[in-house]
C-alpha cells in the first residue's frame, strides 16, 4: 500500500489542472457542428465559407481532432485567397489547438507562433492576447511551465491594455494553474482570488464556477477541508446552472478527493461514479482516466490490490497518448506501490524508474526558479500600474481642487469688486442727495431773499406814490402855467 496519499493524489491534481479547460459539453457542441455544417451547406460565398469551416475547426477539436484539421486547412486556404490577415490569425489559433489535439507538436507550435505573427501585424491587442493565451496552454500542456508563464503574463498585459476584462479574468485562471502544478498553492490562490473578483463583477456564472473549482482544489492541498468542500460546491452550483456536465464530473472528482483525504472511502467511491457517469454522458474521456485513477487509489488504501489494478490498467488505456503525463506520472507511482504490496519488487523497480525518467522530464527546479523571477515581475509591473493609476488620480484631484481654489478666489476677488462698487455707488448717492439737498436749500433761500427784494421795491414804490403828486395834478398846473 502506498503510504504517501497525498503526494499521489497531487499528482492527481496536477492532472485535473492540466486538462480541465479541454472539458466541453459535447451536446452543446454537437448542436453547434450540426448548425454550422448546414450553414456551410447553404453558404454563397468563400467569406461564409471560411466563417462556417473554422467554427468547424474549433469545435471539432475536442471532439474529433483530425477532422478539425481538415476543417482548419480549408478554412486557411479560403482565408489567403481572400487577403483576410485577421480571418488568418484566428484559423491558426484554431489550427494549433486542433494539431496539439492530434499531438503534432512542432506544427502547433509553428501555428499559435504564425497566430501571433498576424496579430503583431495588424496591431491588434486583443487578438495578440489570445495567441499568446493559446500558446501559453501549448506549453502548460507540454508541462513547460516557464514558457507557459511568460505567454500568459504577456496575454494579461496585452488583454488589460485592450479593455478585455473576461480574457484577464480567464488568463489569471491559467497563472494560477500552473503555480498550482509546481505545488505553490499560496501563489495560485493570489491568482484565483484576483480572477474571482473580476468574474463576479462581470457575473459569469460559467467562470465562477471554474474559479472556485480551483480554489477548492487549492485548498484541499493544504488540508484545508472544509474550505475546499465549501468552494468546490459551489463550483458544481454554478457549473450545473450553466448546464456543463463535463465540468461539473470535473468537480466531482475534486470532491471525491476531499473524502479520500479525509478516509471516507464510501462517499468517495459514491461521488466517482456520479462524475463517471457525466463525463461518460459527455463523451469526456480524459475525466473517465481519471475516475479509474481514482478508484484504483481508493482499492489501493483498502488493501484491494489485484481491483486497483484493474482501474490503473483501464486509465492507462486512455492515457497513453501524448498529453497524459502528469495522470501516467501518478500511474507508474501506483502501479510501483501495487507490484511492492505483491512483493514483486521487480516490477515495482521498473515502474519507479519509469516514474521517475518521466518526472525529470516534467518538472525542473530551474523553472521554478524562472516562475518566481517572472513573478515577481508582473507583480513590479502590476504594482507600477497601480502607483501610476494613484498617481493620476491624485494629479486630477490636485487639479480640480487648484480649479476649484482658483474659481473661489475669482468669485471672491469678484465679489470684493462687487462690494466696493455698490459702496462707492451708495457714497456717491449719498453725496449727491447731499448736494441735492444744499442745492435746493440755496434756493429756497434765492427764493426767500428774492421775495424780500420785491417786496421792498413794492413798498418804496408805494411810499413814492404817496409823495409825488398825482397826474390830474400835474396836468392842471401845466395849463396854468400855458395861460400865463
Amino acid at each position: 500500500m502506498p503510504e504517501n496519499k497525498t503526494y499521489i493524489s497531487r499528482l492527481l491534481l496536477m492532472f485535473l489542472f492540466a486538462f480541465i479547460a479541454v472539458c466541453a459539453n459535447a451536446q452543446s457542441h454537437n448542436e453547434e457542428i450540426k448548425k454550422n455544417k448546414k450553414d456551410l451547406a447553404a453558404a454563397k460565398t468563400d467569406s461564409v465559407r471560411m466563417s462556417c469551416m473554422n467554427a468547424l475547426c474549433r469545435l471539432y477539436a475536442d471532439v474529433d481532432a483530425n477532422v478539425a484539421v481538415e476543417y482548419g486547412e480549408q478554412a486557411l486556404a479560403l482565408a489567403k485567397k481572400l487577403s483576410d490577415l485577421y480571418g488568418q490569425a484566428i484559423i491558426q489559433q484554431n489550427l494549433g489547438n486542433a494539431y496539439l489535439s492530434t499531438s503534432q507538436f512542432d506544427i502547433a507550435r509553428l501555428c499559435y507562433n504564425k497566430s501571433l505573427e498576424l496579430a503583431r501585424k495588424l496591431k491588434d491587442k486583443l487578438l495578440q492576447s489570445d495567441a499568446l493565451n493559446g500558446l501559453g496552454s501549448f506549453y502548460d500542456g507540454l508541462s513547460q511551465y516557464d514558457k507557459a508563464i511568460k505567454c500568459y503574463l504577456k496575454s494579461i498585459k496585452l488583454a488589460e491594455e485592450a479593455g478585455d476584462s473576461i480574457g484577464v479574468a480567464y488568463t489569471l485562471v491559467n497563472v494560477g494553474v500552473v503555480y498550482s502544478n509546481i505545488e505553490q498553492r499560496d501563489q495560485a490562490l493570489i491568482y484565483y482570488t484576483e480572477s474571482l473578483n473580476l468574474l463576479k463583477l462581470l457575473n459569469d456564472k460559467f467562470g465562477l464556477g471554474s474559479v472556485y473549482g480551483n480554489i477548492g482544489n487549492a485548498y484541499k492541498d493544504q488540508k484545508q477541508y472544509g474550505e475546499a468542500l465549501k468552494n468546490l460546491e459551489l463550483s458544481v452550483k454554478y457549473l450545473e446552472e450553466t448546464g456543463s456536465p463535463a465540468e461539473v464530473a470535473v468537480t466531482l472528482t475534486s470532491i471525491a478527493e476531499v473524502y479520500f483525504f479525509q478516509e471516507n472511502y464510501i462517499k468517495a467511491m459514491e461521488v466517482i461514479d456520479q462524475a463517471y457517469d457525466l463525463s461518460k454522458k459527455a463523451g469526456d474521456v480524459i475525466t473517465q482516466a481519471l475516475c479509474f485513477c481514482q478508484k484504483g487509489h481508493i482499492c489501493l488504501q483498502q488493501n484491494k490490490i489485484e481491483e486497483g489494478m484493474e482501474y490503473f490498467k483501464k486509465s492507462f488505456s486512455i492515457a497513453s497518448g501524448q498529453g497524459f503525463e502528469t495522470l501516467r506520472l501518478a500511474l507508474f507511482q501506483l502501479m510501483s506501490a501495487s507490484y511492492a504490496a505483491k512483493n514483486n519488487y521487480k516490477q515495482a523497480w521498473d515502474y519507479e524508474r519509469k516514474y521517475s525518467a518521466l518526472k525529470d522530464s516534467l518538472y525542473k527546479i530551474q523553472n521554478v526558479d524562472q516562475l518566481h523571477e517572472m513573478h515577481v515581475k508582473y507583480e513590479t509591473e502590476k504594482r507600477k500600474k497601480e502607483i501610476e493609476l494613484a498617481r493620476s488620480n491624485l494629479l486630477r484631484e490636485q487639479n480640480f481642487r487648484y480649479g476649484v481654489t482658483a474659481m473661489a478666489i475669482a468669485m471672491l476677488l469678484l465679489g470684493i469688486f462687487i462690494f466696493r462698487a455698490y459702496r462707492i455707488k451708495k457714497k456717491s448717492s449719498e453725496l449727491l442727495a447731499r448736494q441735492n439737498m444744499e442745492i435746493e436749500k440755496q434756493k429756497m433761500i434765492v427764493e426767500e431773499k428774492q421775495r424780500e427784494i420785491i417786496d421792498s421795491i413794492n413798498y418804496a414804490s408805494r411810499i413814492q406814490r404817496s409823495l409825488l403828486p398825482g397826474s390830474s395834478y400835474i396836468r392842471n398846473q401845466l395849463k396854468r402855467l400855458n395861460k400865463n
